[in-house]
Order: structure tokens, then sequence, then C-alpha cells
């Protein structure tokens, strides 16, 4: 008997096996393509190229997700590490490791700049230092919290196991270290020589039996420092001499206490500081609009930069990132109404940018498959745009669409979606009044049938 006639006599056993395959096939794809990527964590894959950048500083490499964190971890511990370990850096986005280990075991010192720009890394384990070697380096402006830190060797540290000549500003450590009973643990660097440290928050508890523990550093050398601020441990700050003044806070419950700190607003610098926001450090931008939030007379209520006092426990409030996009405007259908079109893009436009967000690079690199975040939600502005064919100062004089009379549209509104605008860094850009901002490009004029009266034809006067 041939396969044909086979398959022709045995027609409903091979339909049915032949769906029993697909429908494992379809709902597998419908699966992968319904997950949303954009809000969990890391999923492991290393990015192959930034975002952008060539890792100048004025076109400086941009790290927009933890697929390119991990990239960057990748370069500087293999053999090219030297063509990146002096380059500058620049985080463009907060984001969760997903639980990945982060550290950098280079050889190599970094001697370049990281400007985290206030993101916030976090869900990552962390095992012995950060970084291994960092000399006439510039790290500034990042939240690291909710990390792991596990010390399995002899020596080690948050930050990094030996730091010289470099500039550590606006940077906080929160999470949970577990040392070894034979570890020696320097805090935030083990071994420090000629450098500064200014806004800096650790926020760690210490499990360990060792005795060899210390909270900022175990061997400073002609350092200095101000602004270093450590939740309260039996452990000294630094194992030797030095000028540098430490302050301490505590947990009570679930609060930050900080009776013992004079003031947190002198945390920051030009432009971060450093705040506490849902009983969490964190670095933000100075220029962030805060919301503020009604009391509604629980536990969590926040005070205001008033530095009121509760019980001796200060609370500052955080003022949280809010997305741009205005819910204010009331959106109509496409389709004519009236005298007036309407054109309503906002469903597209957003489906179009989500797109983006994985596909479009500012280098000659191919996307790295990861979001680049660009054009969340919270970087979109919503728009109302409408092109009037009345004269604002005289509503006699009245264009429209076309001379037909039955063609008598003269009032077109759009609904859009534009996003803030960026410098070819990828970095946000501002105007002279340090704002965020779109950029509208206008459409031509609609009205091809000019405004007459008393048998005066009037033109368009665009302004």
């Amino acid at each position: 008997m041939s396969v044909k006639e086979w398959i022709k006599q045995h027609k409903y056993l091979v339909l049915i096996a032949i769906t029993l395959i697909v429908i494992p096939l379809t709902w597998t794809v419908i699966k992968s393509f319904s997950e949303d990527t954009t809000s969990s964590g890391w999923d492991g894959v290393v990015a192959r190229t930034f975002t952008s950048g060539t890792g100048t500083d004025v076109n400086p490499y941009v790290i927009s997700n933890a697929s390119e964190f991990a990239y960057f971890k990748e370069v500087l511990e293999g053999d090219d590490a030297s063509v990146y370990a002096d380059k500058t850096y620049v985080i463009a986005n907060s984001f969760n490791y997903g639980g990945y280990e982060m550290a950098i075991d280079n050889e190599i010192p970094f001697s370049g700049t990281i400007d985290g720009h206030g993101s916030l890394i976090y869900n990552a384990t962390l095992s012995n230092n950060l970084f291994k070697e960092v000399k006439d380096a510039t790290i500034k402006n990042i939240s690291f919290n909710d990390i792991d830190y596990e010390l399995t060797v002899e020596t080690g540290a948050l930050f990094a196991m030996n730091i010289d000549n470099s500039s550590v500003d606006m940077l906080v450590f929160s999470g949970n270290a577990v040392i070894s009973n034979e570890s020696s643990f320097g805090g935030f660097a083990y071994t420090s020589k000629d450098s500064e440290y200014t806004n800096i928050v650790l926020n760690y508890a210490i499990e360990t039996e060792s005795t060899d523990i210390y909270k900022f550093a175990y061997e400073l050398n002609d350092d200095t420092g101000s602004n270093i601020m450590i939740n309260a441990s039996k452990y000294k700050s630094t194992g030797s001499d030095t000028d540098i003044t430490f302050k301490s806070f505590e947990m009570i419950e679930d609060a930050i206490n900080l009776a013992t700190v004079d003031n947190l607003d002198e945390f920051e610098n030009n432009d971060y500081h450093i705040v506490i926001n849902n009983n969490i450090f964190v670095v933000e931008d100075k220029n962030t609009l805060e919301e503020d939030t009604p009391s509604d007379g629980d536990d969590n209520e926040i005070d205001d930069k008033d530095d009121k006092k509760d019980d001796d426990e200060i609370r500052i409030r955080g003022g949280a990132k809010s997305p741009v996009a205005s819910d204010t405007i009331t959106e109509h259908a496409s389709g004519v109404d009236g005298n007036t079109l309407y054109i309503n893009d906002v469903t597209s436009d957003y489906n179009y940018y989500q797109g983006l967000n994985f596909t479009e690079v500012r280098s000659t690199s191919i996307p790295s498959g990861y979001s680049t975040g660009y054009y969340d939600a919270a970087n979109l502005v919503k728009v109302q745009i409408i092109y009037d064919g009345a004269d604002i100062n005289n509503s006699g004089l009245v264009g429209a669409v076309s001379p037909l009379n039955s063609e008598n549209t003269n009032k077109f509104v759009y609904y859009k979606y534009y996003p803030l605008e960026r410098t070819s860094s990828g970095v946000l850009a501002t105007n002279a009044d340090g704002d965020n901002y779109i950029r509208i490009e206008l459409i031509d004029n609609p009205f091809s049938k000019r405004p007459y009266v008393n048998n005066v034809e009037y033109g368009f006067n665009l302004q």
C-alpha cells in the first residue's frame, strides 16, 4: 500500500494527530507573544551592544536595561577590557536585574565615568564586590536597592575591593549582607586611597559571626568625604584613622529613623538629592515634580520637607516620578461630526512607540531585542491639536476644506502621542528653563476654500 493510499484510508487518524501537534504549538506561540516583558525582571540574556554612543564625554555609551548592564559587566571582564575601562557611560533607565549576579570581576581597573541619572537598579545578587578594581574613576547618581550580598572569599566589600584616586557621589546601597565567619568585610570599600566620597547612604543589614567587620572601609588612606550615612550597627565605620565623619540611622519597624541626622536635605549635588520614598532611600532628580498625596491618617503618612518630627522620627517625602501623559483630554472617535473632522491616532501612536522601544538604535549596531524604555508611558505626552479655519479675530472669516458646498469641513482635531525629546546620547533633553519638551511638526494648510466677505477673497496668514 502506498503512503498516499494509507493517508486516504486513515484520514481521520491523521487529522487528529495533526490537531494534537498544532494545538500545543499554537498555545506556545500565543503565550510567548502575550508576556509583558517591560515590567518583569531580566531573563538573563546578555545584550551584544549598548543602546548607543561611542564612550566619549560628548557621546557616552548608553545603558538602558539590565541586559546592557550585563554586557557592560562582560566587556570589563573580557579580553577587550582595556578598550572599555576608561570610557564614559550613562544609565538611562531604572531596571529589575531579575535576581542575577552583578559582580564585575575586572582585573583592569575601571577608570571611566558612570552617571546613573538617578536610575534605580534593583533585585540582584552580589558576590564579594561590585567592582574589583576602581582607579581614576567618577561614579555618581545611582541607587542600588534589594541587593542580596554574600562574601564568600577572605576579603571584600559592597562597592569595590580597591579604590584609588576616584570620586563617588550620590550613591545608595540597600539590601542584606551575609558574611562568612572567616572573612573580613570592609563595608563600602575594602581599601581606598586619595578618593572622595560624598552623599552616600548604606542601608544594609549584616548577618555574620565574623569579628572583622567594618561599615564603610577596612582601610582608608588620605581619603576625604562628607554626607555619608550608614545603618546603625555594632560594627566600626572603618578600620583606620580618618577625618571623615559618618552619620548613622536606624530602622524602627518599617520606618527609617533619622533622629541622629541633622538634615537629609544636605545630601544633594547640583542636579540630584537623596530622599526617602516608600521607606527606602533613592536618588532623585531635583527637577522631578512632587505629587501631593492626601493624608489618610495611617502609618504610611509622610510629612513634607518642613522636617516635621513625630516621636523624634523624620520622614521626608520623595516625589514619585509620574507619567507626563495627560488624561484630561476628552477624546473623540475618528470621523466627521458636523463641520469637524476628528483624527484619533492615540492607540496607533502608542503601539508604534512601544514597538520603537525595541527597534530604535542610536548607533550603527543592530537592536538588542530589549526595550530601551525611551517610549514608556511616562515619556509619552498625549496631545490634542486643533486646526481651525475660523479667524481668531473675525469669526466671519472661515475657510473650508473644499470649494464644494457639500464639503464644508472647517476644523481638524488630532489626538496623538508625542515622545519627550532626547539628546543624541538618549538622555532626556531640556530647554532653557530646565524642562523636558516635545516637538510637533505642523501639517500643511488643509483649507483650500478661502473665505469671502463682500466679494473679497481673504488668503491665509500662517504664523
